[in-house]
């Protein structure tokens, strides 16, 4: 099983590094915008945002990138080919998680790095950040998995990408505190997963282990089991 997954695996290495543009939004743009923000504002309010850059930066890459690949591979009998190879289903599933998990724990390393020694901002590492990043890898994987083997065309899988992913790029305190949106949109963001990443974040990042810190991981972890649950369900590694 290793080695099969091992081999998908390197497969998906090559894949990442030959794309520009997932490359770009993932790494990239997330560094720039600390970058910017650290010109601009104090250390202290570039650490509430700093959250919000690592979230953006998992949610872009897990979301987006998985929903077009499982989108194409279906749509082009890819799956059906694989499905003829050694590789099984769980070592496909398996290294996907396992890779954008890599780029998830990249991004948070690379964002914290700038964040502090190029901008002095202060930031509490504690081990609940751990579990914070891999079950948003999960989540935002498994989100991606479901919207490519429910698109019907290519087309499709991105429009619904986009219309999950920007609000939550937007609104959940990704480049802003929420706290400065309507009461009104304050409440209504909490229908979004990504909402609790970045809040949790946050908190745990701020103040250390906390109970809302928890509550929110807590969350986190019951919105990836059931997308990650609804994904298996769904997903078909042989079609007709």
């Amino acid at each position: 099983m290793m080695r099969r997954t091992s081999a998908y695996f390197r497969v998906q290495v090559k894949t990442y590094l030959g794309n520009r543009s997932a490359i770009f939004v993932s790494m990239i743009f997330p560094v720039m915008m600390i970058f910017i923000f650290g010109s601009i504002m104090p250390p202290d309010y570039l650490r509430t945002v700093i959250p919000g850059l690592i979230g953006f930066s998992i949610l872009t890459d897990s979301l987006f990138s998985v929903t077009a690949m499982v989108s194409k591979y279906r749509l082009m009998k890819i799956f059906n080919q694989l499905s003829l190879t050694p590789l099984r289903k769980s070592d496909f599933l398996i290294s996907v998680f396992i890779w954008h998990l890599i780029i998830a724990a990249a991004s948070f390393f690379i964002i914290i790095l700038i964040g502090h020694f190029a901008f002095s901002a202060v930031i509490r590492l504690d081990a609940l950040i751990i579990p914070y990043i891999i079950f948003a890898a999960l989540l935002f994987v498994s989100m991606g998995i479901l919207i490519g083997v429910v698109a019907k065309t290519s087309e499709s899988a991105s429009v619904i990408s986009n219309a999950v992913g920007f609000p939550m790029m937007v609104l959940t305190g990704t480049f802003f505190p929420v706290s400065l949106l309507p009461a009104y949109l304050q409440e209504a963001v909490k229908v979004l997963p990504l909402y609790y990443f970045v809040q949790g974040m946050g908190n745990v990042m701020g103040t250390g282990s906390s109970p809302e810190g928890l509550l929110y991981l807590g969350i986190l972890v019951i919105l990836s089991a059931a997308f990650f649950m609804a994904a298996i369900y769904l997903f078909r590694w042989r079609e007709a």
